[in-house]
């Protein structure tokens, strides 16, 4: 649903494309799920790698997409605190 492009020359990009979302999940969950995709990619640009759950799984079942879209879907733990660290420098 997007790509996080760390060294681009000009700086650190991120897309997400929204009519993917729609065609996944359905126009009615799409704009639920948003935020979710944004997060993943914005992830990736401070270095977070997939992993075999969660929020950076790489690719989301049904039931991810499900959970989603009622906000349910995290960070591990050591994923969180990953991103603190990397926030907080």
């Amino acid at each position: 649903m997007g790509q996080a492009l760390v060294e681009t020359g000009r700086g650190r990009l991120a897309y997400v494309f929204y009519g993917r979302l729609e065609r996944q999940v359905g126009m009615q969950m799409a704009g639920d799920c948003l935020g979710s995709v944004m997060a993943h990619e914005t992830a990736h640009l401070l270095g977070l790698p997939h992993s075999v759950s969660g929020l950076m799984r790489s690719e989301w079942s049904q039931s991810d997409w499900a959970l989603a879209s009622q906000g349910g879907l995290f960070f591990s733990t050591t994923e969180a605190e990953l991103l603190r660290r990397r926030l907080a420098r």
